[in-house]
C-alpha cells in the first residue's frame, strides 16, 4: 500500500525492492485443491449475491484442525512469497491468472519457496 501513489508502476517498484531485500518468511498454508475440471465446471455456475455463504461442510470450526482425509493440503516451510488472486490481472500489464473469474469460486495461489535464488525469482517475474 505504501507504493499505491505510483499507480501501476508500484508492482514493478515493489518487486525490485523485495528482490533487493529478499526477505524469507516461515509459514504454513492450508488449502483445498481444485482440479482443473472442477475449476472449469465451477466458474460458470457459481453466482455471488448478498446472501452467498460458504459450504459449512468445507470449513471446520476454528477450534478444529484441518484434516487431510477431508481433502485439505498443508504445506509448511520457508517462503519468499505467498500471494493469491481472484482476478486475471493485477494491473493492465500484469496478467497472472488467465482462467480466473471474480465469482468463479477459485482463489489462485502463487507460492515462491525460500529455496529459490534471486536469479530464479527474477526470471519467473519477467515471464508474467
Amino acid at each position: 500500500e505504501s507504493y499505491r501513489w505510483m499507480g501501476e508502476s508500484r508492482f514493478t517498484a515493489g518487486f525490485f525492492v523485495s528482490l533487493f531485500r529478499f526477505p524469507k518468511y516461515v509459514g504454513k498454508l492450508s488449502y483445498l485443491p481444485v482440479s482443473q475440471s472442477e475449476a472449469l465446471a465451477t466458474k460458470n455456475t457459481v453466482e455471488m449475491n448478498d446472501d452467498a455463504q460458504l459450504n459449512p461442510h468445507l470449513l471446520p470450526s476454528l477450534d478444529q484442525p484441518l484434516s487431510e482425509k477431508d481433502g485439505w493440503k498443508v504445506i509448511e516451510g520457508d517462503y519468499i512469497m505467498i500471494a493469491s488472486s481472484l482476478l486475471t490481472h493485477l494491473g493492465s500489464e500484469l496478467y497472472i491468472a488467465p482462467s480466473a473469474q471474480l465469482a468463479g469460486g477459485v482463489l489462485y495461489a502463487y507460492i515462491i519457496p525460500g529455496s529459490c535464488s534471486r536469479t530464479a525469482v527474477l526470471k519467473a517475474f519477467t515471464k508474467i
